[in-house]
């Protein structure tokens, strides 16, 4: 065989390796990336949630992955109140020896009110196979109570709500910081600058308030990712594989495809 053949045929191998090792990368970080926005709603379904049970827990990895992330983005956290100052993965993950819980700088009442209701209770009917309505929820309170309680561990429903909470900044990070071209139209104004501060669409309220950025108009409450997927949260089951990804978590498979080996290596 000629050399020119040979070279080839090397080149060829080449590109066929370098394919393998790009898919491999990225089997690893949708592994991670569905970890993050999925949950595990099978028997042990609260080992997967709850620190305090399992440290390997999605918690621990979601907390590494936003802490990976504001370090890649250089987010100075210290600057968004809703953080309570500059968090850290010690933070987030730190577990007293003596109590054996963990005490994220976080009030928990607030944090509640951003990942609303739909979504405590879209997990808990999944996680308890119950039927729960966000809309009776006041009036079925009691009876959510009594499952809470049932729990394995004390703080399980707090570390469902921070765990949301969580998500909705990586996907605000998202929308602040991947190439605008990759964001659905649909999703544009999760992340609204204007005078050198940014804007993030938060909290749903019954009287939306109409708000204007550069001439166009936005619900400030309608884009964070509980809002658009109407309180649903994806389990296991939802998506296998990369080609299945939801179109509403796009952006921010996109920010994990961009930060992948900061995120691969700090995440697990």
């Amino acid at each position: 065989m000629s050399r020119k053949g040979k070279n080839k045929r090397r080149s060829k191998k080449k590109m066929l390796l370098r394919q393998s090792l790009k898919t491999d990368k990225f089997s690893h970080l949708f592994t991670l990336f569905k970890i993050v926005f999925t949950r595990d709603t099978s028997e042990n379904w609260e080992s997967h949630i709850n620190p305090e049970l399992n440290r390997d827990s999605d918690y621990m990895i979601i907390a590494r992955v936003l802490i990976a992330l504001t370090d890649a983005l250089q987010i100075d956290t210290k600057c968004h109140d809703k953080f309570c100052g500059n968090l850290t993965i010690e933070e987030l993950t730190s577990i007293d020896s003596i109590t054996g819980e963990l005490e994220p700088p976080y009030d928990y009442n607030e944090i509640y009110g951003y990942t609303t209701r739909q979504s405590f209770v879209d997990c808990l009917n999944k996680f308890t196979n119950t039927s729960f309505d966000y809309y009776t929820y006041d009036s079925d309170s009691e009876d959510i109570c009594e499952i809470c309680e049932k729990f394995h561990g004390l703080n399980t429903t707090c570390y469902i709500q921070i765990i949301n909470y969580h998500i909705i900044w990586i996907d605000r990070f998202a929308h602040k910081y991947v190439d605008n071209s990759l964001i659905p139209d649909s999703e544009k104004s999760n992340a609204i600058d204007s005078n050198g501060v940014t804007y993030y669409s938060i909290n749903q309220n019954e009287n939306r308030e109409m708000i204007e950025s550069n001439g166009t108009p936005y619900y400030e409450d309608e884009n964070d990712i509980c809002f658009r997927n109407d309180g649903h949260v994806f389990t296991r089951d939802d998506f296998d594989n990369i080609e299945s990804i939801p179109e509403i978590l796009k952006t921010a498979w996109e920010l994990f495809k961009t930060h992948h080996t900061i995120l691969l290596k700090k995440a697990w």
